[in-house]
This record gives structure tokens, C-alpha cells and sequence, in this order.
């Protein structure tokens, strides 16, 4: 073999390995922002502390690192800024942001600490879009990541609806849907329209699941997010659930499984990206074509696929849809839960959130936690193989969204408006009492109405006694009746 022959074959080999070694980019940038301190609403409790550590987190698996921490409207313009400087030179980009957001006429916006919405102009000077920073993303790297905590409740968005007036505007709860373009993800703390926690703890549940997982070695993206909001689901009893939309065209690693090492007797080999183009594909054909059956079967195909989150998703969505309706519903695919340490205690608790349990949820099993199990199936229209505290018993209640049984009230109270009210205790004064009206029947052969036969009790009449008058003459005490002569 000649030298350049070995030249050629040793740089096919290197080529060869690139290639077949997991998407980790070599240059990556990252902008956190965690707002907490807001000037005109209630301050938020950990998105400082979750963007703190998530920088940090960042920072020891080798991305450059762009930090704000309550950052105002001009100060978030001008890290932005850096931020797409440095993505010129990068091969992958990531936002995370924690804090406020909203959504306006289905669009999606952070809101930076010093922002008022107290008249129409705000929409212009005081938000920050999100899909801006998306499209600059898109436009300079390859792969990017947007990391969405800023789901949480926000007081502003009344002050904004008030001084629109009249005007257009829809101003939604949560932040709206969003789809990502080629070789984006996009992931939310929870579901489209809904609000996330801020958490009791020093992180909210969102932040708290990513930094436990985002540096497992060797799980790549989509295998985290997986694990995240099964920790999440499992930390809110399933009343909050992350969700994501990813046109990702490659796997990647935050960090990256060990490199296999090379012997002569197996040369590399070049990846078989074959399966990876086969489930974009079955993804792209499926995600339009409102089917469960279609969303089902991509599923069984790819269980813990790159888009598996965003199918049980769409199947409960079409269930809902369904049942709506009046049509026979479809089962859904909900996500899958991660064990829980005291089955019987979060049955209990998601029981009562859908109205099928009165119960104290104290984690004792018997007749009356079964017998709301039950309650719940027949509302449901299945059955259950046991009515026992298991894992799959509790995924098919989780799985529903609101209300399914009628409220049930423990006894000394009673439903109204979809709460239990306490009755109110008897007065101690007797009831005056009140005349019975007589009660009248129908006769059969005729119109002729009669008082019913009552049984009355007998009184008795007055005592006779026998009297002597002025005259000598016996007579009656009560009405002076001569009776005897004398």
C-alpha cells in the first residue's frame, strides 16, 4: 500500500467514526434567563435559583454560557444580542428561560421584570417574542433547543385585557402551541394552555426533573425529556405534564456515551440512520391526519420514539374530541407514569380529584377506595382486571383530565356548584305547631270529594256533679239543670 493510499484510508476511517459517533456539537452556546424579581406583580420564588443552576450545569458539560438574571426590557435585548453574535460561530444553540409568560393572539411572550402592560404599546415595548428568538436560532445553527419554564400563573395579563379595551386581542392561559422547524425542539413545562408550578422547593418540579437528568451519560435528548416528565407527572399527581414538539433530524447528547473502542477484527462502521429517517417520516404522515388509530400505531412502532410524548398528547386531545361528540370514545395512550412508593395513597388522591372518592387519602386500601375505583370505571364505560392499588389502575385514572363521577359529600353535607357544603345545624326552639288541614280523597264513582277517616283521639267531656241551690234543690254544677227535687 502506498503512502497516499494510507493517507486516504485513514481519513476515510476518521470520517467513518464522525459520523458514526453520537451528535455532540463541538461549539455550543446557550442563553439562560431566569427573571424572578418583577417590579408590578407578585415576585416568583425560583426562576432565579432554576436558571442559576441550570447555567451552571451547562457550563460543566462544555457549552459557552450566557447568563441574565432579572433582567429588564433593554437588558434582554441586549443579551439577545450576544446571544445570536455567538451563534454565528456555534454548531448548536440552547435557550432556557424561567419566569413570566404569556400568550397573545397565539403568539407567545417573556415578560421582562420591569414590564407593566397597562396600555396598548406594551405589545410592542415592553415584550419579548419568543418566536424572534426562535427564527434568529434557526437561522444560524444547525440544531437548537428552546427550554420553556414560564407557564406559571400571571396577574399581568388582566392588566393587559383592560387597557386593550375593545380591541382584537386574545390573551390565552399558558403559552400556546408552537411547532418547531428542522433540526429545532421546543419543550414546555407543561402542556399547552395550562400553568406549571413554581414549586415549594428551592427549583420548580420542571427545573428540579432537567437538572437531575440532562447529564446522564449516554441519554440523548429525547430520552431525557421522557424521564423529566414522568418525574414531573409523578411529583404533581399527573396534573402537570411536560410536553414537547421536535423536528430534531439527529440524536443529542448533553452527555455522550463512552466512544466504543476500535480492534481490526470489527473496522467501523457507518451508522444506520435508516430507522431514524423511517420514523421522521411515519411522524410526518401521521401527526396531520387527526387518527388515533394512525397516532396508535406510530406509537407501537416507536414507544419511546422522538415524538412519543407529542402522540399521547394528540390521542387524548382527539379522545376528548370524540367523546365531545357523542361518538364511541377511543382509548388513549396516555404517558407513561413512573412507579409511585404509595400506590394506594395516589389512587386515593387522583380519585378525588375526578370526583369518584369522599374518602380520607391516607393510603388505606379497602371497601370504600375500591368502591370508588369501581364508580370510576362504570363512568367510563370499562373494567378493571382488579380493583386493587396497582400501577395500572393508576395511569387510567391520571390519564383523565376533569371531573368524571358526580361530586360525592360525606354525610352532614351536601352538593351545590360543584362543592361540598356543610348543612347547617338544628335550631333548638320547638316548631310552632300548625294546624292539619283536613285531607280529601277521590271517590271512583263520582266527583264527590270526602275527608278522609282520620283517627282523632277522644276527649273527654266535663265531670258531673250535682249541686244544692237557694231553693233546696239539687241541681247540675255545670248548668244549674234542676235534676232532683228535694
Amino acid at each position: 500500500m502506498t503512502r497516499s493510499q494510507s493517507v486516504i484510508r485513514i481519513c476515510f476511517m476518521l470520517l467513518i467514526f464522525v459520523l458514526s459517533g453520537p451528535a455532540m456539537a463541538q461549539n455550543q452556546t446557550a442563553l439562560v434567563i431566569g427573571n424572578s424579581a418583577y417590579l408590578h406583580t407578585d415576585r416568583l420564588n425560583n426562576p432565579r435559583n432554576d436558571a442559576t443552576e441550570v447555567a451552571a450545569t451547562l457550563r460543566r458539560l462544555g457549552f459557552n454560557v450566557l447568563e441574565g438574571i432579572d433582567l429588564a426590557k433593554p437588558a434582554m435585548d441586549e443579551i439577545i444580542k450576544k446571544f445570536a453574535v455567538a451563534l454565528e460561530t456555534s454548531d448548536a444553540g440552547l435557550f432556557f428561560y424561567a419566569g413570566h409568560g404569556i400568550q397573545i393572539n397565539d403568539r407567545n411572550f417573556l415578560l421582562p421584570v420591569d414590564a407593566e402592560l397597562i396600555s396598548p404599546a406594551a405589545l410592542e415595548f415592553e415584550l419579548i417574542r419568543l418566536d424572534q428568538i426562535q427564527a434568529i436560532m434557526e437561522r444560524l445553527t444547525p440544531t437548537n433547543i428552546l427550554i420553556m419554564d414560564a407557564c406559571r400563573n400571571n396577574p399581568l395579563s388582566r392588566n393587559l385585557a383592560k387597557a386593550m379595551g375593545t380591541r382584537s386581542v386574545r390573551i390565552g392561559s399558558g403559552l400556546a402551541p408552537t411547532e418547531s422547524g428542522a433540526g429545532t425542539l421546543i419543550a414546555y413545562s407543561t402542556q399547552p394552555g395550562s400553568l406549571a408550578l413554581d414549586g415549594a422547593g428551592r427549583h420548580s418540579p420542571f427545573a428540579e426533573a432537567l437538572l437531575k437528568f440532562m447529564g446522564t451519560k449516554g441519554d440523548d435528548l429525547s430520552s431525557i425529556l421522557i424521564n423529566v416528565r414522568n418525574d414531573v407527572m409523578k411529583t404533581t399527581f399527573g396534573k402537570q405534564i411536560p410536553w414537547e414538539h421536535s423536528a430534531l433530524s439527529r440524536r443529542f447528547y448533553f452527555a455522550p456515551p463512552e466512544a466504543v473502542t476500535e480492534t481490526r477484527s470489527s473496522p467501523p462502521l457507518a451508522p444506520d440512520r435508516t430507522d431514524a429517517r423511517l420514523e421522521l417520516e411515519l411522524w410526518t404522515a401521521v401527526r396531520d391526519a387527526n387518527s388515533v388509530q394512525m397516532l396508535k400505531t406510530y406509537l407501537q412502532r416507536y414507544p419511546r420514539g422522538t415524538f412519543s410524548g407529542i402522540a399521547a398528547l394528540k390521542i387524548a386531545e382527539l379522545e376528548k374530541k370524540t367523546a365531545s361528540l357523542g361518538q364511541a370514545p377511543v382509548a388513549a395512550v396516555p404517558p407513561a407514569i413512573a412507579p409511585v412508593a404509595d400506590l394506594g395513597e395516589a389512587l386515593q388522591r387522583e380519585l378525588k380529584r375526578v370526583g369518584c372518592y369522599a374518602g380520607a387519602v391516607d393510603g388505606d386500601w379497602g371497601r370504600a377506595s375500591e368502591a370508588a375505583l369501581a364508580k370510576f370505571g362504570a363512568s367510563r364505560g370499562r373494567s378493571f382486571a382488579s380493583l386493587e392499588a396497582n400501577q395500572t389502575n393508576l395511569e387510567a385514572v391520571v390519564s383523565e383530565q376533569g371531573r368524571v363521577c358526580p361530586l360525592e359529600c360525606r354525610a352532614g353535607s351536601f352538593e351545590k356548584d360543584g362543592a361540598c357544603i356543610a348543612k347547617s345545624p338544628p335550631r333548638n326552639t320547638a316548631p310552632s305547631a300548625k294546624k292539619r288541614e283536613p285531607q280529601w280523597e277521590r271517590d271512583d264513582d263520582d266527583d264527590d270529594r270526602r275527608p278522609r277517616q282520620q283517627v282523632q283521639k277522644k276527649q273527654k267531656g266535663p265531670v258531673f256533679q250535682l249541686c244544692m241551690d237557694s231553693r233546696n234543690m239539687m241541681v247540675d254544677c255545670n248548668d244549674g239543670s234542676v235534676t232532683i227535687r228535694r
